[in-house]
Order: C-alpha cells, then sequence, then structure tokens
C-alpha cells in the first residue's frame, strides 16, 4: 500500500527557528503550500520546549538567535532526537557550514535563499529519513550489534567505536545500521 504525497506530508511536523520574522513567515508559507504542519519559533528556548512536547519530523535552524546559538541547539537536539535538521543561516564562512554539519546537522544553506530549493531539501530530508526507518523496522529483529570494537544499538542510536561515542547524523546512523545489517555482503546503492 502506498500512502500519497499529499496524505504523507500531513503527518509531517516541521519546526522553524529563525529570529527574522519575515524569513521565518516566508518559510511557513512555502511549507503550508505543501500541506506540512509547521510550529514557528522566534528563539531557541520555545522550540526546546517545542521538541519536547511534539513529535518533530524536520527542523530548519538559524545560527544567529537572540537567546542561544543555532549552533549549540543543533547539538542540545541531537542529544534525544534524530530527526533531519537543516541549518539556514546569513553565516556563510567554510568554518561555520563545517561546524553545523559536525555538530549534527543534515544540511546547511545560506542566506539569501531561493524557498523552492528549501522546500525540495526539505523534502528530500524526509524521504529518506522515511525510507530508512522504514526499511529498518522490516529487516531483522536485532536491536543492536557489538563487533570488532564497534557497538551500535537501534533503541538508543547510541554507536561507539573501541569505546568512545560517536556523534552520527540520522542518515549516517541508519546507513552504518544498513552496513552492519548486510555486513559480509556486497551492498548497492538505489
Amino acid at each position: 500500500m502506498r500512502i500519497s504525497d499529499t496524505e504523507d506530508k500531513c503527518m509531517e511536523r516541521i519546526l522553524i527557528v529563525d529570529d527574522e520574522k519575515e524569513i521565518a513567515d516566508l518559510v511557513e508559507v512555502y511549507l503550508l503550500n505543501e500541506n506540512y504542519e509547521v510550529r514557528k519559533f522566534y528563539n531557541a528556548s520555545g522550540a526546546l520546549k517545542c521538541i519536547e512536547s511534539e513529535d518533530i519530523s524536520l527542523a530548519i535552524l538559524d545560527v544567529m538567535l537572540p537567546d542561544m546559538d543555532g549552533f549549540s541547539l543543533c547539538k542540545k537536539i541531537r542529544e534525544n532526537h534524530l530527526f533531519p535538521i537543516i541549518m539556514l543561516t546569513a553565516k556563510v564562512e567554510d568554518m561555520d557550514k563545517i561546524m553545523g554539519l559536525t555538530l549534527g546537522a543534515d544540511d546547511y544553506m545560506t542566506k539569501p535563499f531561493n524557498p523552492l530549493e528549501l522546500i525540495a531539501r526539505v523534502k528530500t530530508h524526509l524521504r529518506r529519513c522515511n525510507r530508512y526507518n522504514l526499511a529498518q523496522s522490516t529487516l531483522h529483529d536485532f536491536k543492536e550489534y557489538d563487533f570488532s570494537g564497534l557497538y551500535i544499538c537501534w533503541e538508543t542510536h547510541r554507536c561507539t567505536l573501541y569505546g568512545e561515542e560517536l556523534q552520527l547524523t540520522p542518515i549516517e546512523f541508519s546507513i552504518l545500521w544498513y552496513l552492519c545489517e548486510h555486513r559480509g555482503a556486497v551492498v548497492y546503492s538505489e
């Protein structure tokens, strides 16, 4: 059974965190036009409260926020949540991009931006996240693997290598889990 794209999108809840009201409103309009549910905040503290009380499918974060920078917010989210994160910011330096991606963001876009490109990236991340999660739920009943110094646990999304914690994005974790599920076999990409 295939759920239509419109039905699938209606179940997706997108979090926008940007202190620039005009940008947050613009992104909200484009997301609503695609039938996503939107939760919009102009600071990190409101966003963190929302994340703890609602199921979020994807977050779009600005870096420069009044109460906490977006990098710290991304890191805080990654402590307990694996949904995709897109950084949308005016910080264009390579080191800023590297920092955002290293701290757990799945994507990084700079302002000014094309709203249609942002929507395409949102759809792509949600499609990948949903596809990996569906694939994982239909595979084996294993909940963890522990071999050759690598420990990975599906339930906690915890991964260590020789006892050292690895900070993986949701996509990285899913790919590593998939490779563990299929170790010893040739794996092809779609």
